[in-house]
């Protein structure tokens, strides 16, 4: 397990990508993509491309601010998250300029346009973060336990070393 210092150098990287693609899933859990569009053969995805950096979380609460007004939250809703993506779509997203741990459990990632995406822990035992890098390079983090850094194209866990080449 790593520290959110230690992988913040991979998370960086994507600093300055404009929103490509966001979507709520079963469940209400959100994804949000940056950078270049990447295609995909998936005919059970919404879209037929994602983002070359994908933001996601499952089993978590998260909300969209603009300014310090929540113009959106998700809440494990297993009826109506597609009204709740119908919403999102509707929602500018900027570039993203920061992701930071807001305590040992939320995360929050902050766009140029004033517009802040919290995920919020409900249990620290099911609560996991995803982060999808480029080179099929995934890190997830366990509010219980920290961050895990691995393969995205492999059945996890599987575990990298940190280098930050």
């Amino acid at each position: 397990m790593y520290k959110f210092e230690e992988i913040l150098p991979l998370i960086e990287k994507s600093f300055g990508e404009v929103c490509c693609r966001k979507r709520v899933r079963f469940g209400n859990s959100v994804s949000i993509d940056f950078g270049n569009k990447v295609s995909h053969n998936k005919s059970k995805m919404a879209d037929p491309f994602y983002g070359e950096w994908s933001f996601s979380c499952y089993h978590k609460l998260w909300r969209i601010l603009k300014g310090n007004k929540i113009i959106l939250e998700g809440q494990n809703d297993f009826v109506n998250y597609e009204e709740t993506d119908s919403i999102l779509q509707q929602i500018s997203f900027g570039r993203l300029i920061e992701v930071t741990v807001i305590n040992t459990l939320n995360i929050a990632m902050i766009l140029d346009n004033d517009i802040r995406i919290e995920f919020l822990a409900c249990s620290e035992e099911e609560d996991t973060f995803e982060v999808l890098l480029p080179h099929n390079r995934c890190l997830v983090y366990y509010a219980s336990q920290g961050w895990e850094y691995g393969r995205g194209d492999l059945p996890w866990p599987n575990h990298l070393e940190l280098n930050h080449e």
